[in-house]
């Protein structure tokens, strides 16, 4: 069952907005994936010194550093998969009215669900980070 919600109408310069959102979101699932592969050559060697103890660090330096390590790895999972479903939505989008097809502009919204979602889940271990660093700082 389908509901008519409204028709879509498109000019030409709205049709080339959506190749410059599917461009932009290409551009920006590329740009991730590459920052996700660099933290992980970056740190991925020294995780071992990292849980080194005999540093001399203080309990509160090690707990940030706990906390650092698994928002790093948060951060390289969750940051490429949001941007790939957000290039999937404006993909799937612009395919979906180029075409007229009603499941592939339904496809397209379920993209940008599953993106709305990885952003929560982004947003809040961004919030519990900060607040993990904030609490050790000051108390």
């Amino acid at each position: 069952m389908s509901d008519e919600i409204f028709s879509i109408r498109l000019s030409e310069k709205g049709f080339g907005y959506l190749k410059r959102l599917r461009g932009y979101a290409l551009y920006l699932t590329i740009v991730a994936f590459l920052i996700s592969i660099s933290i992980t050559v970056y740190y991925a060697p020294n995780v071992k010194d990292f849980f080194n103890t005999g540093n001399g660090g203080t309990a509160k330096q090690e707990l940030e550093l706990y906390a650092f390590l698994i928002y790093a790895v948060f951060f390289v999972v969750l940051f490429p998969l949001q941007s790939y479903y957000f290039y999937q939505f404006s993909a799937t989008l612009k395919k979906s009215i180029s075409k007229l097809n009603e499941d592939g502009f339904s496809q397209s919204m379920r993209w940008l669900v599953m993106y709305a979602i990885v952003c929560i889940i982004t947003y809040t271990v961004n919030l519990l980070q900060f607040l993990v660093v904030l609490y050790l700082e000051h108390f």
